[in-house]
């Protein structure tokens, strides 16, 4: 029994009481440990285990199945999973390559994005390798109610990656203020372990945006990975025969992703965004738009000039002020409108 145990390669697993039990025999004519029979049991969940070490080359290899009873310690997410799993290694210098193949149980999230992407069955292949005390995945597949992924690849002993990912929306997926009704992606991964780049292609996109549906969407992005995410990303797209693109630098790292210097045109309306952020849940974003307003949610002519901040995660914070002029929609006419729009803490003015 070990009490107050803690799990060291999960930081986020609170410390706890453990039922710990070992069988197996030393074989010293081969110098080969093998493990029949292992267990770990507590109140997080059980994992079992099963397999041999090699004394001389420092190689093994264990298989065994592992249940987690609460997610919530160690991912963003509700709910319990069970699955397979293996580890080996060929030799003392080599590095630690690790499968599983688990399955969740009325999974959910209080981040609602992540939630409608999981679904309450997810299930999940991985194979990845540990070097330096890092997991890195490399190859595996996910099957969400949301998205289906999947992704081919390998890891050199010298720790060189090249892999290939895919994958689509499942169903369409609501956003903050927006909604992706349709989306597919690849991309290629090269380069070695430490810093990997990335080259990315979108396809097949269709959005609604504030009223607006935008459809026809492809783009491509390149990025390098290290510490962090960091790279360039362009889209086009069209708006009922009105041309969209857009372009900007991605950032992200531990969770948090952003993108910096969006600039993006549909038709005649020009859209500026220092800093869209998503941490914790919670999108936040500043902007200015102005230009034309011709072509776009059926507007025969018009201009808007506005400038805002958002913020929206379980509460909506909004700060958005501007006019628009000149508006004409078949018979109706409007000359000049001022508007501003507030709230906060479920209140709106």
């Amino acid at each position: 029994m070990a009490d107050e145990a803690r799990v060291t390669s999960l930081k986020s697993l609170a410390p706890a009481r453990y039922r710990v039990a070992t069988r197996g025999e030393v074989n010293l004519a081969t110098r080969t440990v093998e493990l029949t029979q292992a267990q770990v049991e507590g109140a997080p969940g059980q994992v079992t285990a099963r397999g041999t070490y090699a004394i001389r080359t420092g190689a093994f290899e264990y298989a065994g199945a592992a249940s987690f009873a609460r997610l919530s310690d160690v991912a963003p997410l509700t709910g319990s999973a069970r699955g397979q799993w293996t580890v080996k290694r060929s030799s003392r210098d080599a590095p630690i390559r690790i499968s599983t193949d688990a399955m969740g149980q009325r999974v959910s999230s209080r981040i609602e994005t992540l939630a409608q992407l999981s679904g309450p069955s997810p299930a999940v292949k991985i194979t990845g390798v540990v070097r330096d005390g890092r997991f890195v995945l490399e190859s595996g597949s996910f099957r969400g109610e949301g998205v289906i992924a999947d992704m081919t690849g390998r890891i050199t002993d010298g720790g060189i990656v090249t892999g290939r990912a895919t994958g689509s929306l499942a169903r369409p997926l609501d956003l903050p203020g927006a909604s992706i009704a349709s989306l597919a992606f690849a991309a290629d991964v090269s380069g070695r372990l430490s810093a990997p780049r990335i080259d990315a292609r979108l396809s097949e996109g269709a959005v609604s945006v504030a009223g607006v549906n935008i459809d026809r969407i492809v783009g491509e992005a390149q990025a390098s990975l290290g510490d962090g995410i960091a790279g360039d990303f362009s889209l086009s797209g069209g708006s009922k025969g009105q041309p969209m693109v857009a372009a900007g630098r991605l950032e992200g790292g531990g969770g948090d992703w952003s993108i910096v210097n969006l600039n993006a045109r549909l038709g005649g309306l020009q859209i500026r965004a220092p800093r869209l952020a998503y941490a914790d849940g919670v999108f936040d974003a500043s902007f200015d738009a102005s230009g034309s307003l011709a072509g776009i949610a059926g507007l025969d002519r018009g201009t808007l000039t506005a400038t805002g901040a958002v913020s929206s995660g379980e509460n909506l914070k909004l700060d958005i002020t501007g006019q628009v002029a000149n508006l004409r929609r078949e018979q109706m006419r409007v000359e000049l409108v001022a508007f501003e729009a507030h709230a906060a803490d479920d209140a709106a003015t």
